[in-house]
């Protein structure tokens, strides 16, 4: 349902309960510049202002109302042309000047990959790192900073690259998504536990949107969704805080120490990353 943030006619209410006891946070998708064929640069730069005016006076209200945060999405790494000219190779990390929360939303994935050959644009994933340690720091580390992976090498939505240049063949059904999830996993808590900061929180699953894509479980009917049977058991296991950054040990090779883990990720040989527990 939509639910207007000023309420049924400006009421402040929606069928009789206070907006601010419904919504404490939003996601503002397309936060970030768009490259328009046929429209002047200045024509782009006024839109981009203007969203960024528009973003700020949501999360006025936001904050004015219950401390509420605008999640901008958010990060973003296709670079050229598709970057604000003005601030180049900051990846929209300035729309925090505006919003308290950002999204990276194609960590590892997308412009990330070489469909050509399955494989990921390593560069790109080394500068959407750098780009999330600058979001989780701005300001004194007092913004929030989201994080999506996803299970695997995606090319496109819910779409690995093709058999023929060395990629996995799509799943089709909730039971080969559920084996899919289980088997990216590794890569995918080694990503975000490589970047983790006190004020990143991390999201993985099948696509955006639908909660029926792995995003959460559904126990009461296992087979209805993609989520694995037996949720994550890692997720059940100490970390402890992290003893520093994470090392470059290799070329795009790191590795993170935490008190009760190892990370380990790979981005050449990205079936080799994991976490590691010290209990097992």
């Amino acid at each position: 349902k939509s639910v207007p943030l000023g309420g049924q006619n400006g009421t402040g209410l929606y069928n009789g309960t206070p907006v601010k006891e419904l919504i404490d946070g939003v996601l503002a998708d397309g936060s970030s510049w768009n490259n328009i064929a046929n429209i002047s640069i200045a024509r782009l730069e006024a839109l981009s202002d203007a969203k960024e005016d528009m973003l700020l006076a949501l999360q006025t209200d936001l904050t004015a109302a219950n401390g509420g945060k605008v999640m901008a999405n958010g990060i973003n790494m296709y670079g050229g042309p598709n970057e604000d000219p003005r601030t180049p190779s900051n990846h929209n990390v300035k729309v925090l000047r505006v919003a308290e929360a950002i999204m990276n939303e194609h960590t590892a994935a997308f412009e990330s990959v070489n469909p050509q050959n399955a494989s990921f644009n390593v560069d790109t994933v080394t500068q959407d790192f750098a780009a999330i340690d600058a979001a989780a720091a701005y300001d004194n580390g007092t913004r929030m900073v989201f994080i999506q992976t996803w299970p695997g090498l995606y090319a496109g939505v819910q779409q690995y690259p093709p058999v023929s240049a060395g990629g996995e063949p799509t799943p089709t059904n909730n039971s080969q998504w559920r084996q899919a999830l289980t088997d990216h996993f590794p890569l995918a808590h080694a990503l975000f536990l490589t970047v983790a900061q006190p004020n990143t929180y991390w999201f993985y699953g099948g696509t955006w949107y639908d909660s029926n894509t792995g995003v959460i479980a559904c126990p009461d009917d296992p087979t209805s969704c993609p989520s694995p049977l037996d949720w994550y058991p890692d997720l059940e296991k100490p970390i402890g805080a992290p003893l520093g950054p994470r090392q470059l040990t290799a070329p795009y090779v790191w590795t993170r120490e935490f008190e009760h883990a190892t990370v380990y990720l790979d981005l050449n040989n990205w079936r080799a990353s994991n976490v590691t527990f010290h209990s097992d």
